[in-house]
């Protein structure tokens, strides 16, 4: 028997024994130690290990940690690691581009660059960043309080939603579109009935009698059928036919039709079928009556008529009811008829910021005057074309101003004041004009804190160098009689035009202009003559050339009179009719001005003056100007077209060749053909140095119509514009 090859675990103690064996001779089986006992063994050695360390530790504790603190290797730190950037979002960063452009320019174009930019990045809060400010600014634009409720819908926010939406309706209820809108997003969202039928009454009430109403009644007709219930659709047939709608005639149609197969009581109150049942048999009655009466009064008739029958059958019943109905349907065609000329020409019923053209802002006026004229009976039909009116037109202060003074006409006070609001808050914000309009109805109002206020903010913030809102704002002060304030607000002008901050001392052209109105303040209303001649001599030496403040300083030495006026007035007529120095600087008026100026002095000398003085006045005017200009002027033209068109002519004109005859560059002009046989002899010319009749042209204008009055300065000078 072979013997096995032992496994070396313990080599030398095996090595050893089975040598003893062999000496002795006797075979040693070696067993092979098992994974059990290996663990085992490991374990009994590491409890020995642990023992000796727990009795190493006992005696030298501090030494022991120490030597194992130090035997344990520390852990090494792991690295820090940075966050990895997000990459850059390109919808964000259009955002932001386009949030730079409104900043630096609030326009409608650059605000609907910014909506769109933000639809396709679709956050909400930047959703509520842009919609909120642009519907503030826009509030009018209906298409956007439907984009931003869809927004609120998309990001399941359904109340948000209908809150956005009633805010719309509420900004502009008479939008056709946008009660449509709600009133399907309202239904689609788990709205009752009555609830989506609040919605549509509600918008009918506005806009139910628009003549393209039909849009938003098809809406509210559908609903209804929806329901399934005739007699709401029977009643809302009657509410549209009585409005006057463009497809009128369609829905009458449609009312026949939807009558046909039904009973009268599938659609109508029991209450309405007896009364008309009623009605129609008293008038079966009165015509059976009148019938019989008829046939006993005829005479020769062989036998009486069969009774009529008047029995009131289901179908006289409907037929009865559609007669009414087309009643109210022929009455309301007949208004929609007459307004149809003006609502064929209107081609925008929306507002944009692109302006409106000639033919409809002029149709519209049209169409305003027209319906003031139908009286108190059509006061609610009226206002709520010039509330349509005020949508495309909202830009416009014209038209806001007409409103007001309708609504004020008509004791209508609070409407006034709340369309007034809106122009000055919202539409015509930034148009001064709209604001000066609504001082002045606020002091009519006697509401003088207001208009002060409004006037103050007009001339400091919104337009501080204009000057039809200066002297709005100086002669409200001066209603008020305080003529301190009223002043402050020229000089403050007057200053700030003489010495302007962006010009190195140099007067703008408003200048001139303020100073000729301030001199009429003070001559007129302050009565200060002396401050209003220097307040113009200042600007004379500062604008010379402006010759409407020559003539306001000419109009005020004649309104001022006393002892030496006709010095005075000729001293200023000679200043503004004197040629400049050569080579000067300073600018002067036109010829032609100077000229008309010296005429107006000679007749000024004749009207005012002495003999002395209008020699004087023609002397001086015929050495400035020897030759009118007008005459000088068209004298100048005809000799420079005449030397060069003889020069072109010449050019143009070949010469005569060999084989051609010359002939004179002017023909003869033909003579009078031969009298004809049997003919009267021609007449005789006149004599030489008798003129010919008159052709009858018509007769010559009134002399005082031929020249201006000799001294009527309003029509004369055409100052008027400035308020002399």
């Amino acid at each position: 028997e072979a013997e096995p090859t032992p496994t070396p675990v313990e080599e030398q103690p095996v090595q050893e024994e089975a040598k003893s064996n062999m000496e002795s001779e006797q075979p040693v089986q070696v067993e092979e130690p098992q994974p059990e006992q290996a663990e085992k063994v490991k374990d009994e050695v590491k409890e020995e290990v642990m023992e000796e360390v727990k009795e190493d530790v006992k005696e030298e504790p501090a030494q022991v940690q120490l030597e194992a603190e130090a035997a344990v290797p520390e852990p090494e730190p792991e690295p820090v690691r940075e966050p990895t950037p997000e990459p850059p979002n390109p919808l964000l960063i259009k955002v932001q581009e386009c949030w730079a452009a409104v900043q630096a320019n609030q326009t409608f174009q650059t605000w609907t660059e910014l909506i769109v930019a933000t639809e396709k990045l679709d956050q909400l809060d930047h959703l509520h960043a842009v919609y909120e400010p642009f519907l503030a600014a826009y509030p009018l634009c209906f298409g956007y309080w439907k984009k931003y409720a869809d927004a609120e819908a998309r990001h399941l926010n359904v109340d948000a939603a209908l809150a956005v939406f009633e805010r719309g309706v509420s900004a502009t209820p008479y939008s056709l579109d946008l009660w449509g809108h709600y009133a399907n997003f309202r239904k689609a969202h788990g709205g009752s009935p009555d609830d989506v039928r609040s919605i549509f009454d509600r918008g009918v009430a506005y806009c139910g009698s628009d003549y393209t109403g039909h849009t938003l009644w098809d809406k509210y007709l559908q609903f209804e059928e929806e329901q399934g219930a005739p007699g709401y659709v029977a009643a809302m047939y009657t509410r549209i036919l009585g409005h006057p709608l463009r497809e009128l005639p369609r829905y009458m149609q449609s009312l026949n039709t939807f009558v046909q197969n039904r009973t009268s009581a599938e659609f109508m109150s029991a209450e309405e079928i007896t009364l008309l049942t009623t009605q129609l048999a008293t008038r079966k009655d009165q015509e059976a009556a009148a019938a019989r009466e008829a046939a006993a009064a005829a005479e020769g008739d062989a036998e009486l008529p069969e009774p009529m029958d008047t029995t009131v059958t289901d179908e006289d019943v409907k037929a009865g009811w559609l007669s009414q109905r087309q009643a109210i349907m022929e009455h309301a065609k007949q208004v929609a008829d007459a307004r149809k000329p003006f609502e064929d020409n209107i081609k925008r019923t929306y507002f944009h910021v692109k302006p409106l053209d000639q033919a409809q802002l002029a149709n519209w006026i049209r169409y305003l005057d027209f319906m003031e004229e139908q009286g108190d009976d059509s006061l609610g039909a009226t206002v709520i074309v010039y509330e349509r009116c005020l949508v495309p037109s909202a830009s416009y202060p014209e038209y806001w101003e007409r409103y007001v003074r309708f609504l004020a006409s008509k004791g209508m006070k609070e409407e006034a004041i709340g369309a007034l609001q809106r122009a000055t808050n919202v539409y015509c914000r930034t148009r001064p004009e709209i604001h000066v309009f609504a001082a002045r109805f606020d002091e009519l109002g006697e509401r003088i804190t207001e208009a002060r206020e409004r006037l103050q903010m007009v001339v400091r913030d919104l337009a501080p160098r204009l000057l039809s809102a200066i002297v709005a704002a100086a002669s409200f002060e001066r209603r008020q009689g305080d003529l301190a304030a009223a002043s402050a607000y020229y000089e403050t002008l007057l200053e700030g035009e003489k010495h302007p901050k962006d010009a190195e001392k140099v007067a703008t052209k408003l200048y001139p202009f303020v100073a000729m109105q301030y001199a009429a303040f003070l001559r007129q209303s302050a009565g200060q003559v002396e401050k209003a001649r220097t307040t113009l001599q200042d600007a004379l030496g500062i604008a010379p050339h402006v010759r409407s403040l020559w003539e306001a300083a000419i109009h005020l030495e004649e309104c001022a009179g006393g002892e030496g006026m006709c010095e005075r007035v000729t001293s200023l007529y000679e200043c503004a009719t004197s040629a400049p120095p050569e080579g000067s600087s300073v600018q002067a008026m036109s010829e032609k001005e100077r000229e008309e100026l010296s005429t107006r002095s000679v007749e000024f000398a004749d009207s005012f003056g002495d003999a002395a003085a209008l020699s004087k006045a023609i002397a001086a005017h015929a050495a400035r100007f020897h030759l009118p200009t007008s005459i000088a002027a068209a004298a100048t033209e005809r000799t420079e077209a005449a030397t060069g068109g003889s020069r072109k002519r010449h050019a143009e004109t070949p010469a005569p060749t060999s084989h051609e005859p010359k002939v004179a560059r002017t023909a003869e002009l033909p003579g009078p053909p031969p009298p004809a046989a049997g003919a009267a002899p021609p007449a005789a010319a006149p004599a030489y140095g008798a003129y010919p009749p008159a052709p009858a042209y018509g007769a010559y204008p009134p002399a005082a119509y031929a020249y201006p009055p000799a001294y009527g300065y309003g029509g004369h000078y055409g100052y008027g514009g400035y308020g002399y």
